[in-house]
């Protein structure tokens, strides 16, 4: 469920999970992650903000397990997050045996 004030939409892939949020009312959403991200593992990850028109890049290691994020967004701004395991040589590191 959508926090007060703004809409969500989650895209699943293999390779990728896409959050987008959209705000309605300005305020600072909570937004909960535990149902698309996997224990244990570690995910790159890059935020698209819409109201500095530009993506910053970060790592999530849920060795410490991630719940949610909070995300302050204007009244008609919105984020978009795209959560995917690390390659090296083509291949997702996580998926190494």
């Amino acid at each position: 469920m959508a926090p007060s004030g703004a809409s969500i939409v989650v895209l699943v892939r293999a390779d990728e999970t896409l959050v987008f949020v959209g705000s309605h009312d300005e305020g600072t959403y909570t937004i909960g992650l535990s149902s698309v991200l996997s224990l244990g593992r570690s995910y790159n990850v890059e935020t698209y903000d819409s109201e500095r028109d530009a993506w910053q890049s970060t790592v999530i290691d849920t060795a410490i397990p991630v719940h949610s994020i909070g995300l302050s967004i204007e009244p008609g701004g919105y984020r978009i997050i795209s959560l995917r395991s690390p390659r090296r040589n083509g291949i997702a590191v996580n998926d190494e045996a």
